[in-house]
């Protein structure tokens, strides 16, 4: 009884060394210029949007700041006066919010022209600019800390996507190194065996 050696015969095709639907270096050099492109635009928006937010945050600070130079009473429900500067100061902090966010700044006048929150008209539907009450403020005051602590959750939420988009940028880059210098290896090589 023979046996056959098992295998390939040498009449059989033989796989290809070099698989024409692979990445060209090339070809790979785009890509990775193109993830570069695409990676720096992402950050670029997430700096724009970062600095905006300070912007906002800034604004806030200032409203806040507005309100806690009013004088309280132990009288939540009591008319106090002398809130016309203050209340202009804020308005004033709500016009800056709206040439960077619009929405947020509608959101806010909303909320502060509710019953209750310091830029309210009163029961009475008179304007009077410079009275309020004590539970005002305090409404305000805690519409503001929430609305501020909202505003830093979302700024780290976006730093953590900065750091990793930053990664992302890092690895790119690395890769597009490391190709150029096995690439630069391999010219040299053909050269030498040219030579």
């Amino acid at each position: 009884m023979t046996m056959g050696i098992q295998g390939s015969s040498p009449l059989a095709p033989q796989p290809l060394l070099y698989d024409p639907n692979a990445l060209t270096p090339d070809a790979l050099m785009v890509y990775l210029s193109t993830r570069l492109n695409g990676l720096d635009a992402q950050i670029q928006d997430m700096f724009t949007s970062q600095n905006s937010a300070d912007k906002i945050r800034a604004s806030l600070n200032d409203i806040q700041e507005a309100i806690n130079s009013l004088p309280t009473s132990a009288n939540k429900g009591a008319d106090l006066n002398g809130a016309e500067a203050v209340k202009e100061a804020i308005l004033n902090s709500i016009d800056a919010i709206h040439n960077i966010d619009p929405q947020l700044a509608e959101q806010i006048t909303a909320q502060l022209s509710q019953e209750g929150y310091i830029l309210s008209v009163g029961s009475t539907g008179e304007d009077n600019a410079g009275s309020y009450k004590t539970i005002e403020i305090d409404n305000t005051k805690e519409y503001m800390k929430n609305l501020t602590g909202e505003l830093e959750s979302a700024a780290q939420m976006n730093m953590i996507r900065l750091q990793s988009l930053m990664s992302s940028r890092q690895t790119a880059v690395s890769l597009a190194t490391n190709l150029i210098g096995k690439l630069g290896d391999s010219i040299q090589k053909v050269v030498e065996n040219i030579r």
